[in-house]
């Protein structure tokens, strides 16, 4: 039980911390594009319905009066994380879809309060973790420099998958009779801790990449799709044991076997692609963080879990897909660590043909003087 208790402390911090981190890394992306000369903006205003919401539901609850309220206030915190991620599609909308968004977590964070009615010492006791977490992540939040934006992300992913994982296993160690579980939620235990792990080293990776603290060329091992069948058969092998439903000991060895070797999966498949790639590794692992929540919403009985779950997975893999069709790369290979590609360029190189057109750093600053408006497009790597 002190263990159960451990990780679930663990996960509750951890995700607090990239809730408020990650709305202020948000709000600073969209800042970037705000000239100005915009008018001014109340999307704050929108936090007085969202407090109203909030009122409504907490007195709903507490009155025993309305039995649906539960369901009621998941589905439309629901709506609103669906309608966060539609209003980031557009920049004309993107500051009203991350406003819907906090509203949709916030609601979405008491409503599962509600559902549980835990104690007042449990109450008191989740409330100092996320208070403490909330803190950690605004002051990471508010210190990280626009230039450190992409890196920030990826830190924040590694925190989702040791709380997805740290959540499954306390989840299994917590059972009364681990042998007793039906296969969904067998499955769904083992879904969480390897997606999640893979989350956790894939995400630091990249962080130590696109920070300098890692080398940004590929890992140019001559076994690295074999080393990664390995890890990847010794991962599904310890999931049928798992789903064997065995005594607790074994089953936690089992689990406890998986998330290492998904933790070394995750860690050598993003060692294996290169530092200009990671801005589409960042959205593959964001997107295994939404499927980490999806498989702990299915464990937990929790369907909005699964909703904004499979809502992150799916807007995750989409982001993927038109990245990597952008920046002209095999969604395949990246997703796979290189799956498929050599580990080192051979034969004769490719010859460019064509005029290059050359300048000085004189001659761009007095174009730079000379011009009426200037258009600074960002590339990616």
């Amino acid at each position: 039980l002190g263990r159960s208790h451990t990780l679930a402390a663990l996960a509750t911090t951890l995700s607090t911390v990239n809730i408020v981190g990650g709305f202020i890394v948000t709000k600073k992306m969209l800042d970037m594009f705000k000239r100005p000369d915009d008018p001014p903006e109340y999307y704050h205003l929108y936090g007085i319905p969202a407090a109203g919401s909030l009122a409504f539901y907490g007195a709903g609850s507490m009155s025993g009066h309305v039995p649906e309220i539960d369901s009621a206030a998941a589905t439309l915190s629901g709506l609103l994380c669906i309608g966060g991620i539609a209003g980031l599609s557009s920049q004309s909308t993107a500051r009203l879809g991350a406003a819907s968004g906090q509203a949709g977590v916030a609601l979405g964070v008491v409503s599962t309060l509600g559902h549980l009615h835990p104690d007042m010492a449990t109450t008191a006791q989740i409330g100092g973790l996320m208070a403490a977490g909330g803190v950690a992540g605004k002051y990471i939040g508010d210190r990280v420099e626009p230039t450190s934006l992409p890196q920030t992300v990826a830190a924040f992913h590694s925190l989702v998958g040791i709380a997805a994982s740290a959540a499954a296993v306390g989840d299994y160690a917590n059972a009364e009779s681990a042998a007793d579980l039906d296969k969904v939620h067998l499955a769904s235990v083992y879904l969480a801790t390897i997606i999640g792990s893979v989350t956790c080293t894939g995400s630091l990776v990249a962080f130590g990449k696109l920070d300098g603290r890692m080398a940004s060329t590929p890992m140019a091992h001559p076994a690295r799709d074999q080393i990664n069948m390995g890890l990847g058969a010794a991962t599904l092998g310890a999931g049928a044991v798992v789903m064997g439903g065995p005594e607790v000991g074994t089953g936690l060895a089992a689990l406890g076997g998986a998330l290492g070797t998904s933790g070394a999966l995750g860690w050598h498949m993003t060692a294996s692609i290169g530092g200009a790639d990671m801005p589409v590794v960042i959205t593959v692992l964001n997107s295994y963080s939404g499927w980490a929540l999806c498989a702990e919403g299915f464990m937990l009985d929790m369907p909005i879990m699964t909703t904004v779950g499979a809502l992150i997975g799916c807007s995750g893999a989409a982001l993927t897909k038109i990245m990597c069709d952008a920046m002209n790369r095999d969604i395949l290979s990246v997703i796979l660590g290189g799956y498929g590609t050599k580990a080192s360029g051979g034969g004769e190189a490719m010859k460019f043909e064509g005029e290059a057109t050359q300048t000085t750093v004189d001659e761009t600053c007095k174009l730079l003087m000379e011009s009426s408006s200037v258009i600074i497009v960002p590339g990616y790597g």
